[in-house]
C-alpha cells in the first residue's frame, strides 16, 4: 500500500471502532445462531458420512479434508459415538452416518469462522479507510444471505472466505514491508483455502495476479521489486507444493480427478446423481463428464446482482450498486493495491462464460466475490457518508455528523425486502427433508420394543431417511438407533415391497413412503390395496400403518377457535360427547356418489383465520399451518379410486386444494395435515377454510377435535 493510502486510514483505534466491531458481529452472530439448530441437511450428510473415516481415509476420499478433519475432532469430543446403519443397496460408503453429535456443536467451528470473517474484513478496512468505511463492509457481509447461509453449516464455503480474506490482508502486509508476518499470513491462508475447497483456487489466483499487476505497474526502486516479489513467489511455491504432497500422498487418483475437471470431454455423461461437490466424491480419470459453462446473464442475475450484492430488487440496486462503483473509484485513487485485489476477484467469474468445465457452477463457488463486494461497499460508503457531510455542512450543519446514520437508513430502506427474502430462502434451503417432521409424527404411534418401519421410495440422493432414526432415538426413550438395522427396512420400488410383505410373515408395520418428486402413485395404490391404512400426511411424507398396530391415544382435547361457524351440508349430522377436556363436537357425514340427478359432493367445513377479523381473513405465506383432527370410518366404501376414498381439502375465493387422502379407518384415528401457503398451497387465499369430503366414496364418517394452528 502507497503512503497516501496508509495516510488515509483510521489511526489508533477508539472507542467508538470497539463498538463498532461489537455491533457488527452482534448483528452477524444473531442472524447465524438460529442456523446451529436446524436439522441436518443433505450436503452436511455427505461431510458426516466422510468424516467418520479414518484420518488417512479422508485423504484417500478427498483433496480438500480440513472440514472433515474438524468434524472428525468434533465429533471425538463426544463420547458414545452412535451410527446409523441402514440395510439398503447402497454403496458401503453411505451405510453408516455418525450422528451422535448435536447440530450445534457440528456448526459451531463454522459459525466461528464466519464471525471472524466479518470482525477480519471490519479491522482491515479499519486500518486502511477508517471507521466508517469498516461499518459499513462489515455490516454488509454480517447481513448478506450468502454468507449466513454458508456460515451455519458443516461445509466449505465459510472458511473459503476466511482464508480469502486472510490471503488478502497477507498481500498487503507484505506489500507493507512487514515481510515476516505478511508471508506466514499468506502461507497459512493459502493452505488453509486450498485444503478447504478447490474453488478456493479462483480468489487465490484473483489475488495472486492483482498483487502481480500491481508491483508491474507500480513505481519503484527495482531491488524492492524483486524482493517482495521473490517472496510471494516463494510463499505460492511452498503453498503448492504441500498441497500437491497431500493430494498426491492421498490417493494418486486424485490427479486424474483434478484433470477431469477440466479436460476435453469425449462423451456427453452426466455426474453422479449424488455428487455434491467437484472435490469431494471419487471421478473416474477416464470417465468424461458432461461439460458446462457458465452462462453470462444467469451470473449477472441470479448470482451477482441477488447473492453477491444481496440486492435483488430495483430500490436496492439504486443504492448498493452506485456504492461499489464508488468504492473501485476510491480504491482506484486512495488504495491501489486494495483496488487491483479487489476488482481482480470481483472477475473470477468471467473466464467460465467460455471454459467448459466439468462440474455444474453454483453461486457458492464466487462466494469469496461477496467478501470483495462488502469492502468496496464500505469504501464506497466511506466517500458518500463524506459528500453528505460536505454538503450537510453548507446547507444543514447539524446533520453534518449524522451522515453516516443517513446513509445507513437508506441502504437499509432500499434492501430491507431484499435481505429478508434471502434470510426466509435460507431457512427454507437448510431443511432436513421432512426428517424431523415424520420423527415427531412416529414418536407418539411406535412402540420401540416391538414396531418395525420401512421407507418407501426415499430420494437416494438425498438420503434423509438416514436422519429419521437418529431423531427418535431422541425422541423416543428405548429406541436404539444402533440396532435399528433389525426393525428399519427400506424399499425402493414395488418388488421391494412386496418381498418385505412376505418377509414380515403378516406382522403389523409402519410405511413413510416419500412424496413430492419422490412420489410412486403405483407404489400408493399398492400400500393402499394390501390393507395399509394412511394414518398421517406430513406434506413431505405419508405415514401408513400396516395392520392392527398399538395405537397412542390422542392428546389433551382442545377445542378449535371458531368451530360454531363450521359449514355443515343437508347431510351432517351435530352432537356433543363427553371428552377430557369436557363436552366436545363431534360431525357425522354421510357420503354418497354422484350422479345427474345428485350432483353433489357433501363436505364439512372449518373456517382457516390468520387475521384479525374473519372479514380480512387471507392465508400468510410462508406460516406452517397445522391441521389436526381426529376420524372414524364405519362403512366408507371406494367407488372407482380406492385411494380416493376420502380426502382433506383447502378452499378459498376462486381456489380448491387437495391436502390429503385416505381410505378410513373403522376406529378412531389421530391425523395430521401440514401446508404452508406459497409452497404447497396457494398464498393468499382469500376466507380460507378446511374442508372434509369425498372424492370417489361412499358412507359414513365422523370428525371430532378438529384444530388448525400457525406455528
Amino acid at each position: 500500500m502507497t503512503q497516501k493510502g496508509a495516510q488515509n486510514g483510521g489511526g489508533r483505534f477508539r472507542t467508538a471502532d470497539a463498538l463498532g466491531l461489537l455491533a457488527v458481529v452482534a448483528a452477524a452472530a444473531l442472524l447465524r445462531a438460529p442456523g446451529l439448530f436446524r436439522g441436518f441437511w443433505a450436503d452436511e450428510l455427505y461431510t458426516l458420512r466422510t468424516a467418520s473415516l479414518p484420518w488417512r481415509g479422508v485423504l484417500a476420499q478427498t483433496v480438500s479434508p480440513v472440514i472433515f478433519w474438524i468434524t472428525k475432532t468434533v465429533l471425538a469430543a463426544f463420547p458414545e459415538p452412535l451410527a446409523v446403519r441402514f440395510p439398503s443397496p447402497l454403496p458401503p460408503q453411505y451405510e453408516s452416518v455418525p450422528l451422535h453429535a448435536p447440530e450445534w456443536a457440528l456448526r459451531a467451528p463454522f459459525l466461528v469462522a464466519g464471525l471472524l470473517t466479518v470482525a477480519g474484513l471490519f479491522l482491515l478496512l479499519r486500518r486502511r479507510a477508517g471507521g466508517t468505511a469498516a461499518l459499513f463492509a462489515g455490516l454488509f457481509l454480517a447481513v448478506s444471505p450468502l454468507h449466513i447461509y454458508h456460515s451455519a453449516e458443516i461445509r466449505y464455503y465459510g472458511l473459503v472466505c476466511l482464508a480469502g480474506l486472510a490471503l488478502l490482508a497477507g498481500l498487503l502486509a507484505l506489500e507493507e514491508g512487514r515481510t515476516v508476518r505478511g508471508a506466514g499470513l499468506a502461507a497459512a491462508a493459502l493452505l488453509l483455502g486450498m485444503l478447504t475447497h478447490l474453488s478456493f483456487a479462483l480468489a487465490a489466483a484473483a489475488s495472486i495476479a492483482g498483487y502481480g499487476l500491481f508491483a508491474l505497474l507500480h513505481t519503484r526502486p527495482p531491488a524492492v521489486m524483486l524482493r517482495r516479489a521473490g517472496t510471494a513467489a516463494l510463499v505460492c511455491a511452498g503453498a503448492a507444493a504441500v498441497f500437491l504432497a497431500v493430494v498426491i500422498g492421498g490417493s494418486p487418483g486424485h490427479l486424474d480427478r483434478l484433470r477431469g475437471l477440466v479436460a476435453p470431454s469425449t462423451a456427453q455423461t452426466a455426474p453422479p446423481a449424488d455428487t455434491a461437490d467437484a472435490a469431494e466424491d471419487p471421478v473416474d480419470g477416464a470417465a468424461a463428464r458432461e461439460k458446462h459453462v457458465l452462462s453470462a446473464r444467469n451470473y449477472l442475475v441470479n448470482y451477482l446482482a441477488a447473492r453477491t450484492l444481496s440486492c435483488n430488487g430495483a430500490a436496492a440496486a439504486l443504492v448498493v450498486v452506485p456504492l461499489v462503483a464508488a468504492g473501485l473509484a476510491a480504491a482506484f485513487r486512495r488504495h491501489r493495491l486494495l483496488f487491483f485485489l479487489l476488482a481482480a476477484n470481483l472477475l473470477t467469474a468471467a473466464p467460465f462464460f467460455l471454459l467448459p468445465v466439468g462440474h455444474f457452477w453454483a453461486p457458492r463457488y464466487f462466494i469469496f466475490q461477496t467478501v470483495a463486494a462488502a469492502a468496496l461497499f464500505g469504501l464506497g460508503a466511506d466517500v458518500a457518508a463524506r459528500k453528505i457531510a460536505a454538503l450537510a455542512a453548507r446547507t444543514a450543519p447539524g446533520l453534518r455528523t449524522a451522515a453516516p446514520a443517513l446513509l445507513l437508513g437508506v441502504w437499509l430502506a432500499g434492501s430491507l425486502g431484499p435481505l429478508r427474502a434471502g434470510w426466509a430462502e435460507n431457512a427454507r434451503s437448510h431443511n432436513d427433508w421432512g426428517a424431523r417432521r415424520v420423527a415427531g409424527a412416529l414418536a407418539g404411534q411406535v412402540a420401540p420394543a416391538m414396531d418395525k418401519i420401512v421407507y418407501c421410495k426415499p430420494h437416494k440422493g438425498r438420503f434423509s431417511y438416514l436422519l429419521i432414526p437418529h431423531y427418535l432415538g431422541r425422541l423416543v426413550p428405548g429406541w436404539d438407533t444402533a440396532g435399528s438395522a433389525g426393525r428399519e427396512s427400506f424399499c425402493a420400488d414395488v418388488d421391494d415391497f412386496e418381498d418385505l410383505v412376505a418377509a414380515f410373515h403378516g406382522d403389523p408395520f409402519w410405511i413413510v413412503s416419500f412424496n413430492d418428486n419422490n412420489a410412486d402413485p403405483a407404489l400408493g395404490g399398492l400400500i393402499a390395496a394390501r390393507g395399509g391404512k394412511l394414518h398421517t400426511d406430513l406434506g413431505v411424507a405419508s405415514i401408513w400403518t400396516m395392520g392392527d398396530l398399538p395405537q397412542a391415544g390422542p392428546g389433551p382435547w382442545k377445542p378449535p377457535a371458531r368451530e360454531a361457524d363450521a359449514d355443515l351440508p343437508e347431510e351432517a349430522r351435530l352432537e356433543e360427547v363427553a371428552g377430557p377436556g369436557g363436552p366436545r363436537k363431534r360431525y357425522s357425514v354421510t357420503l354418497m356418489l354422484n350422479d345427474a340427478e345428485t350432483p353433489r359432493t357433501p363436505t364439512v367445513f372449518f373456517p382457516v383465520c390468520t387475521a384479525a377479523t374473519a372479514g380480512e381473513c387471507a392465508l400468510e405465506r410462508g406460516a406452517r399451518h397445522v391441521v389436526r383432527f381426529r376420524m372414524r370410518a364405519r362403512d366408507l366404501a371406494p367407488v372407482g379410486n380406492p385411494k380416493r376414498t376420502f380426502r382433506v381439502m383447502l378452499e378459498g375465493k376462486g381456489s380448491l386444494t387437495d391436502l390429503m387422502y385416505a381410505t378410513g379407518t373403522a376406529g378412531w384415528r389421530e391425523y395430521t395435515v401440514v401446508f404452508t401457503p406459497g409452497a404447497d398451497a396457494p398464498d393468499g387465499l382469500v376466507n380460507p377454510r378446511i374442508g372434509f369430503g369425498n372424492r370417489g366414496g361412499t358412507g359414513t364418517f365422523e370428525i371430532e377435535a378438529f384444530s388448525c394452528v400457525v406455528e
